[in-house]
């Protein structure tokens, strides 16, 4: 099975913020429930305001319990 593009370019992005060190870990809530989860974001800085840009949410479990490669 292959990767989409999209997540392609989202692998770059995480790549470049690295590299940059502009990668957090933000703790959100859910639409609907509010509960809480964790996201990798890209953080960028325009000025005095912060850009967040989600691009991937973590385990709150252990995955390879829950997953086949």
């Amino acid at each position: 099975m292959a990767v989409p593009d999209g997540h392609r370019a989202n692998l770059e992005t995480i790549y470049r913020a690295a590299r940059n060190n502009d990668l957090a870990v933000m703790e959100v809530n859910r639409k609907g429930s509010s509960e809480p989860a964790h996201l990798l974001v890209a953080v960028a800085r325009d000025g005095d305001e912060f850009n967040i840009t989600p691009l991937a949410q973590l385990f709150d479990y252990n995955p390879y319990e829950q997953f086949l490669p």
